[in-house]
């Protein structure tokens, strides 16, 4: 026996579950907008829909690789279009290659690098 609603059907609205690490290798991640968990399959496009009651009476699409806010379901432009383990991997070392050429130096806490970094991770 299924319990439905009053509309007679199950609800696409996730249960909200907080998650504390996430595992992107294998589709675990949070939502950037309400940090609940999402589980993404492998098999899809980059563009990812949290359907949290945190978003009603909307839902949240946002990018699975760059995690931005995409603006009403338009997909990622600079991010690959599909999410399988492959493009996982390569985004990954992408972004891997880029913090190693741009390491942020804790020690330093004068405020022009810490907006220089700012306006660095913003780009």
């Amino acid at each position: 026996i299924v319990v439905m609603g009053e509309s007679g059907r199950p609800s696409r609205r996730q249960k909200q579950v907080k998650m504390k690490l996430e595992d992107a290798d294998n589709g675990s991640i949070r939502c950037p907008s309400c940090n609940n968990g999402l589980w993404v399959s492998d098999r899809g496009c980059s563009m990812v829909t949290c359907r949290s009651e945190a978003h009603q009476p909307s839902f949240f699409y946002f990018c699975y690789h760059c995690r931005k806010e995409l603006d009403s379901g338009i997909p990622c432009t600079s991010c690959p279009g599909r999410n399988d383990p492959a493009t996982r991997a390569s985004v990954k070392a992408k972004q891997n290659k880029w913090n190693q050429q741009h390491p942020i130096h804790l020690e330093d806490s004068s405020d022009e690098t810490a907006s220089a970094v700012v306006e660095e991770a913003a780009r």
